[in-house]
């Protein structure tokens, strides 16, 4: 059995000792190096544009590709060699650099996550790796690549155990946890690890479900506007099939405007489907088989089919909870669930968290008790919601109509040209009824010491936050708010702020001193 020593590492164990990554570290630096390279698009760009102008198969493309890649392989091979890692004196100490030597020294009380996962270029050979994550950072402070599995298990306890035995005497002078810390490192040899309880599973279904609502298409359609807009339609329209296609099209509508938006309606719908695939396949292979565990007061997820992952994430330290329904998350009654914490690099990409796809209320209802840690004591989605003061929308549709007619004024009488009138009338009216919906969704509801937070527009989401986590709030008057008693309210997290608009000022100032009181009288870690 392994004991913790004062510096809060296995007796006898290796770790301390400088330590090497495995020469199949090489394959994981090179990728990342590509992905680094593309990610940099403007580097190559001229040299797209010379293959392009001179023919990608010119001896100089050749010779320069050659020189890319082989400059790519050396730079990773000697990463590998100059990389070096130990645990020691309450840290996490990295060597590594090219020209010159880097130091990384990650303390154990800043770890936030440690998390496994799998590359496809890994599962043939068995190996993971490790990725260390910090408080405030915006990248991973530490990727170890190429570590076998049982190995990768017992570093990954380790961090995790180190790290809360640093917060837990950050507290308190006393060990009183030194105990438990040891019963964890102890089986943390072990393939199995600790005890967990499974909290969720999703099957192949659920999955497909997520990826047909929880979809980007609508960002596709704003991006891919401009880009068709510049298409040469005029050479477009001499295809034989594109004029088979116009020719069907006018035979079936026939001139009717009511048969023509059917149809654009089904174009729109087909296109969703055709997008969607694309978010189905991305979620298959992300997830599943999805399982999300709980390990003491950890939480872990697993799941992956090319890239095999093992997230990590401490319930302590999650500042909201956002429950999110997309357009067709509503048809489907399903949610899903973001565990947010301390603002910086998080575990899913492009503002996304830990989540648990594909949840209905009933699903919500009975995994928030089995948390029992997370600050939040709220064991299910509010019922209803109070909105906001009605002067949120008039002042932005007094904006919107005096914008609308100064630009249709000056359209006909200075640039004389009317026919931009209507379409400016149009854009305003769709302006309008966004923000009328936008206005509708806004509200919240305030349990105890939670603090539920409703917005959307065409989708919905609420925001959980315990006010015990609350780093600062500021209220907010405007001339107007002021004449109606009226504020906007920003809380700030860790995690980040959250406006709470055009409410009344008592209610503002209530929530305010509620969060500032129990602030005060908590001394715990705020991470």
């Amino acid at each position: 059995m392994s004991t913790l020593n004062l510096k809060g590492l296995p007796m006898g164990s290796k770790l301390s000792q400088w330590t090497k990554l495995s020469p199949w570290s090489v394959v994981s630096f090179t990728f990342n190096n590509f992905r680094l390279l593309l990610t940099n698009a403007y580097a190559i760009l001229p040299f797209v544009y010379t293959g392009w102008n001179q023919g990608f198969d010119s001896p100089w493309m050749i010779a320069a590709t050659s020189a890319i890649l082989l400059l790519i392989l050396v730079a990773s091979i000697v990463k590998w060699l100059k990389f070096r890692y130990r645990l020691q004196d309450q840290q996490l100490d990295i060597l590594s650099g090219l020209l010159f030597t880097k130091a990384d020294k990650i303390p154990f009380n800043k770890i936030q996550n440690v998390r496994m996962q799998q590359p496809f270029y890994f599962r043939p050979v068995g190996l993971y790796s490790l990725v260390v994550e910090t408080a405030g950072s915006k990248h991973d402070e530490a990727s170890l690549a190429a570590i076998p599995y049982r190995h990768a298990i017992r570093l990954k306890k380790q961090l995790l155990a180190a790290s809360q035995q640093a917060h837990t005497s950050l507290n308190s002078d006393a060990a009183q946890n030194i105990a438990s810390s040891e019963h964890t490192i102890s089986t943390a040899n072990t393939a199995q690890g600790l005890a967990s309880s499974t909290l969720v599973s999703k099957s192949f279904t659920d999955l497909i479900k997520f990826g047909f609502y929880q979809n980007n298409f609508l960002w596709f359609a704003i991006i891919a506007g401009p880009i068709f807009s510049q298409l040469p339609w005029e050479d477009i329209l001499e295809i034989q099939a594109v004029n088979d296609g116009l020719d069907w099209y006018l035979a079936i509508t026939q001139g009717n405007i009511g048969l023509q938006a059917i149809v654009v309606i089904l174009a729109i719908l087909l296109s969703y489907m055709l997008f969607s695939m694309i978010s189905i396949v991305s979620a298959i292979l992300k997830y599943f088989p999805y399982k999300l565990s709980l390990q003491q007061d950890t939480l872990h997820r697993t799941g992956g089919v090319l890239a095999k992952q093992h997230d990590a994430m401490r319930l302590k330290r999650i500042q909201v909870v956002r429950f999110s329904q997309p357009i067709f998350g509503r048809i489907f009654k399903l949610w899903t669930i973001d565990f947010k914490q301390v603002k910086g690099h998080e575990v899913e990409k492009r503002g996304q968290h830990m989540l648990v796809p594909s949840m209905s209320s009933h699903d919500i209802a009975n995994l928030l008790p089995q948390l029992e840690q997370l600050s939040i004591q709220a064991h299910a989605l509010p019922p209803q919601r109070q909105g906001i003061h009605p002067l949120w929308f008039w002042r932005r549709l007094s904006w919107l109509i005096l914008a609308a007619t100064i630009i249709s004024a000056a359209s006909v009488q200075w640039l004389g040209i009317p026919e931009l009138a209507p379409i400016i009338m149009l854009v305003v009216g769709i302006m309008i009824a966004v923000n009328y919906l936008t206005y509708r969704q806004w509200g919240f509801h305030k349990s105890d010491n939670d603090l539920w937070i409703h917005k959307g527009t065409f989708a919905r989401a609420w925001h959980c936050l315990p006010l015990s986590k609350v780093q600062h709030v500021n209220l907010m008057q405007t001339p107007s708010q002021r004449k109606r008693g009226l504020a906007t309210l920003y809380i700030g997290l860790a995690s980040g702020t959250l406006e709470l608009p055009y409410i009344e000022l008592s209610q503002a100032r209530a929530i305010a001193e509620h969060a500032l009181s129990l602030v005060t009288s908590d001394n715990r870690n705020w991470i």
